[in-house]
């Protein structure tokens, strides 16, 4: 990382500020090998890892859905920053901009090695079973898992993003024992262009009941938001209450915006649901001729898969930030105070994930025989 500063007196009442911040951030995570006791017990599948497995929603074992992260993010970030401060009469004015540009690669295919999900520990222990002793269960699937899910595409997205700002501010003291702050900053977080446009969203869209209503009829795969609104009023005041620099009463507001964080928008620009082109993610159900017998994965899209699309509603917002405080101090005694004190948040326009899809519940399986139904091998 590298910081810059170069500070300049223009004149008597004028100073000027300029500041430059060069930043890398480097994130990467990797799955370990598989260990000999998971070798041994035949549970690697063919993508060289054991796939992630849910057990009635209190065991978890095998390689996360996570990894691999080989590059989450690598980012550059190069940001500006310009600031006036003008004294005149009773007013400290100050004034100016911030510019920020931000390039990132995200190498990372979330849930490339297959998931299972088992809702009872002894469908998870009859699959085991099966799949430890093929011999004595021929003919018998290991698919007793109640769902899995894996997904395909490019591994890497390289994009960048701009996000620009400009600010005023006048701390006016009223009068010798009223000091008021006014302010207003504005900011514009532009996202990058769409890098696999699907045109062919709305025939899928159509199959999502509303879905295309909701959306006025914009194409979401075509174009990314764009919010433009983002002004963020700020006010405060301290107060001498009696004049004797005792006892003080400070309060304030102001409206922050957040990013739309690059990991989302990696997301969506990797995740327009081209197959074979972008990244999507398949749910399978146990009858499916796509199935995979425990603990083996997909190599491969299968035919029957319906592509699954990521994509920023055109309406999107920037999360807002509202936040409050008010303090009362008081110094009772010297290097000694004391103070009671409100203060309040309150998040809006946050950002959330939403699933149109309306759920598809698997079909009946048929019912159990037995508990574990294993061949005889003959006796007296």
């Amino acid at each position: 990382m590298f910081m810059g500063r170069l500070r300049s007196t223009l004149t008597n009442n004028l100073v000027n500020e300029f500041r430059y911040q060069l930043g890398r951030d480097f994130q990467y995570e990797t799955a370990s090998p598989p260990s000999a006791a998971e070798v041994n017990s035949n549970l690697v599948a063919a993508s060289g890892y054991v796939p992630s497995m849910s057990i009635a929603s209190q065991l978890y074992i095998g390689t996360p859905a996570t990894f691999n992260r080989y590059a989450y993010p690598d980012e550059v970030r190069n940001q500006f920053s310009e600031v006036m401060s003008w004294t005149h009469g009773h007013h400290l004015l100050k004034f100016g901009f911030d510019l920020d540009r931000a390039s990132d690669v995200q190498n990372y295919l979330y849930n490339g090695y297959g998931s299972y999900t088992y809702s009872t520990l002894e469908d998870f222990v009859e699959d085991y079973t099966i799949q430890q002793n093929p011999a004595l269960f021929a003919g018998k699937a290991a698919t007793n898992w109640s769902s899995f899910s894996q997904a395909f595409g490019p591994l890497a997205a390289q994009f960048h993003t701009w996000d620009y700002a400009g600010f005023i501010q006048d701390d006016w003291k009223i009068r010798p024992r009223l000091t008021v702050n006014l302010g207003l900053r504005y900011e514009y977080e532009q996202l990058p262009a769409v890098q696999y446009p699907n045109p062919n969203f709305p025939t899928l869209a159509q199959t999502q009941g509303s879905l295309l209503a909701s959306l006025n009829g914009v194409n979401p795969t075509l174009r990314m938001p764009s919010d433009k609104n983002n002004f963020g009023p700020r006010i405060g005041f301290a107060w001498d209450v009696f004049g004797d620099a005792m006892t003080s009463l400070r309060g304030g507001y102001g409206l922050y915006y957040g990013r739309i964080n690059n990991g989302a928008i990696g997301s969506i620009l990797v995740g327009s649901g081209i197959p074979g082109v972008t990244q999507s993610n398949y749910t399978v159900q146990y009858n499916s001729s796509c199935a995979p017998n425990f603990p083996q994965v997909i190599t491969s899209s299968c035919s029957s898969f319906v592509p699954s699309i990521t994509y920023f509603d055109p309406h999107l917002q920037n999360p807002q930030i509202h936040e409050v405080d008010l303090i009362l101090e008081r110094e009772i005694s010297r290097n000694t105070v004391v103070s009671v004190s409100y203060l309040g948040t309150y998040g809006r326009e946050m950002m959330q994930w939403i699933d149109k899809n309306l759920p598809t519940l698997n079909p009946p399986r048929p019912p159990r025989t037995s508990s574990m139904a294993v061949p005889s091998t003959g006796g007296p």
